[in-house]
Order: C-alpha cells, then structure tokens, then sequence
C-alpha cells in the first residue's frame, strides 16, 4: 500500500517526516503524516513528487509488496 511505501522508503532514505517534507516543498510535516497514517492518499501532483524524491517510479510507491 502507498502509506507502507512511503513510509519505508523515508525510513531507508535516512529521513524524518520534516525532512521528507521539506523536500517536497511542504513547511510542516503534517501531509507525509497523513499519507504514513492512510488518512490521506497523495494526489497525482504529490505521487509525482514522492517518487522523484526516492528517485523510484511511481508504479513502486503503489505496488502492495513494496518492492522495489
């Protein structure tokens, strides 16, 4: 699921939910909060975002294993 993903890929990356979130452009953690959380799920605009962020594809951030 896309909230597993993300979340395992900052945590590989090295990084906290300020620090992902910040890379996104965002002042405040509170978005990669909610998508870790599942309260929210990326839009299209945010996946792009995220997935250049890990520099992986965005089939990867939406694959149910995680694999990369």
């Amino acid at each position: 699921m896309i909230k597993e993903n993300i979340k395992r890929l900052r945590i590989e990356r090295g990084l906290n939910q300020q620090q992902l979130a910040e890379k996104l452009g965002y002042k405040g953690r509170e978005n990669v909060s909610r998508w870790e959380s599942g309260d929210r799920k990326p839009n299209l605009s945010n996946l792009l975002k995220i997935a250049g962020a890990f520099d992986v594809s965005i089939k990867v951030l939406l694959e149910e294993s995680g694999n990369d």
